[in-house]
């Protein structure tokens, strides 16, 4: 680092979708303050002394003794998400990382991603030719990385104020091999780019590599950080199909569209059925079927009462029915909940429901 550094080229990738062949700069999207006092500040301070002769007050000034303020290199990388849920095969599934300066002075950082890390279950693939995303927002998105600028980890760079901060997106793909409860590991690296940090131990001291010149003290060994990224595989797939059963129109009951089956009329009964199928390995946590059906007085109104799940008919607030008053896009709705609970098929055999309910046509 030197007190040219801020005068870098700044190349800016063309497109998502291609590569520059010169380096980019990227600087900070946000900032957690300042880090201490700025590298290269000069502190001054003098003393004196207060007498007096013959009553004639005196003042006698000592010299005057100051110091440039050293800079601290630190850099700090946090990974964003606990894990990361995925299935076998996923692509481009996004670990969010926060990497901040935690330094005193301007530093340029260089990313390193490793996706192939020891103690895990399974290598994820690290995706996008060597490409990480910077994201634009303040999450990982879809939104967020299509607004943002490709950063390539054989050339680019971060150029961060003291306190900058800068989210990256690394994206990776998921082997189809994988089990459930399998984790894979990534992680990603800051690396400072000041000239001997690489190879310094915390505590050493680069003379004249701070801002204007001033001493550098590494704070982390290497002047880099690391932190992982974690992605656990569930294999559970959950199915729902909804579909009409039945239409009585006080004429005809029967299923819709067939001769004996009823009319859609104001006073007709429609009976929804909703078939939910967990399926693969692993476990369906807290497994939720939520219906929202609108119910203000105008179209149609949910029957009370005419929930049966497995067959089993429910009233309104029996479990693991519950039946809510919610509102939809400012229309009054009644919410259908029913709650299976942890769900957990076996490879072959997968867990079937069915649910129905009825509705009145208005």
């Amino acid at each position: 680092m030197s007190r040219f550094k801020r005068f870098g080229l700044v190349l800016i990738a063309a497109s998502l979708g291609s590569i520059g062949a010169q380096a980019a700069t990227f600087s900070e999207t946000g900032s957690v303050g300042p880090q201490g006092t700025q590298a290269g500040v000069t502190i001054s301070n003098q003393a004196r002394a207060n007498f007096s002769i013959n009553g004639n007050p005196i003042v006698e000034l000592s010299n005057v003794e100051e110091f440039l303020v050293d800079e601290r290199i630190q850099v700090d990388v946090t990974v964003q998400a606990a894990a990361v849920t995925v299935r076998p095969g996923d692509e481009n599934r996004i670990q969010p990382f926060l990497i901040t300066n935690l330094g005193n002075g301007q530093e340029l950082f260089s990313l390193t991603v490793v996706p192939n890390v020891s103690g895990d279950d399974f290598n994820p693939i690290f995706a996008a030719n060597q490409l990480v995303y910077r994201a634009a927002g303040s999450s990982c998105t879809q939104g967020d990385i299509q607004a943002s600028q490709q950063f390539d980890t054989g050339n680019d760079q971060l150029d961060l104020a003291p306190g900058g901060t800068i989210l990256i997106c690394v994206p990776a793909d998921i082997p189809g091999s994988v089990d459930d409860g399998d984790e894979g590991f990534l992680d990603l690296q800051a690396q400072s780019l000041t000239a001997g940090a690489a190879a310094a131990g915390a505590g050493d001291v680069l003379a004249g590599a701070g801002d204007g010149g001033v001493d550098a003290v590494v704070i982390q060994a290497g002047g880099r950080d690391t932190d992982r990224g974690v992605y656990v595989v569930s294999a559970v797939e959950v199915e729902v199909v909804k579909s009409i059963i039945e239409v009585a129109d006080g004429f005809r009951t029967g299923a819709p569209n067939t001769p004996n089956g009823g009319r859609f009329i104001p006073g007709a009964i429609v009976t929804y059925r909703l078939d939910v199928t967990v399926s693969g390995s692993g476990t369906a946590t807290n497994l939720l079927i939520i219906d929202e059906i609108r119910d203000d007085g105008e179209e149609i109104r949910f029957v009370a009462n005419s929930t049966i799940v497995n067959g089993i008919a429910r009233d309104d607030n029996e479990a693991p029915v519950s039946v809510t008053d919610t509102m939809v896009g400012g229309i009054a709705h009644k919410r259908i909940t029913v709650n299976f609970g942890n769900t957990t098929p076996s490879p072959g055999n997968p867990v079937d429901h069915v649910i129905t309910f009825q509705v009145e046509v208005q």
